[in-house]
């Protein structure tokens, strides 16, 4: 194989998980930072997972918040939690300058730990 050929494509390599960094660290800080606004909330998230695409097209993400179990995630819907954490999510991403015009498209999902826990582990439980 000649030496152009192993060299190609590097450069796009690194332009693309630079750019997969930089997408993962600004929804991390959001997360953690609406976490740490609304941990007085009751019931309380206790964990948080996202996953996707956002480097090839930054509408391609989900992020799912989790509570304890299924009653506190019913309670937290009864109460409008659910709501007040969606919008504070969109507005922390909105402030660490995720794309606009993708905000409409990310899937924000809430479940409990314990659903996901029976259904065998969150790859199951969200097939």
């Amino acid at each position: 194989m000649s030496f152009l050929f192993r060299r190609e494509g590097r450069r796009e390599r690194g332009l693309f998980l630079s750019q997969k960094r930089q997408y993962n660290a600004k929804v991390k800080r959001a997360l953690r930072r609406v976490r740490h606004d609304y941990h007085y909330l009751k019931p309380p998230i206790v964990d948080q997972m996202f996953f996707g695409a956002p480097h090839i097209d930054p509408k391609h993400l989900s992020i799912y918040l989790f509570f304890k179990d299924d009653e506190a995630l019913a309670e937290a819907q009864r109460q409008g939690i659910t709501q007040v954490l969606y919008s504070a999510v969109i507005s922390a991403l909105r402030d660490e300058c995720y794309p606009q015009g993708s905000l409409a498209g990310i899937k924000i999902a809430f479940a409990s730990k314990k659903a996901v826990k029976e259904a065998g582990g969150f790859w199951t439980y969200i097939r």
